[in-house]
């Protein structure tokens, strides 16, 4: 139906429609991009300490080095 109410290449009315499909088509992934680029700067600058496996070794080590 679509592609019969639309003239041709050379018609504003398809490029109006193509355009609109295209951001129709892009949001969803704009969308997504943007809340995992924020959640991935959320977690990298966090700044939370890495636990060491073992506090006991760790702590020894420290004071190994005084």
């Amino acid at each position: 139906m679509c592609k019969t109410a639309v003239g041709g290449p050379g018609d504003p009315l398809s490029a109006g429609i193509n355009a609109s499909i295209f951001f129709m088509m892009a949001m969803p992934f704009v969308l997504f991009a943007a809340v995992g680029g924020w959640l991935a700067y959320m977690f990298w600058s966090s700044g939370r300490a890495v636990q060491h496996p073992n506090p006991d070794l760790l702590s020894a080590e420290r004071e190994a080095s005084r």
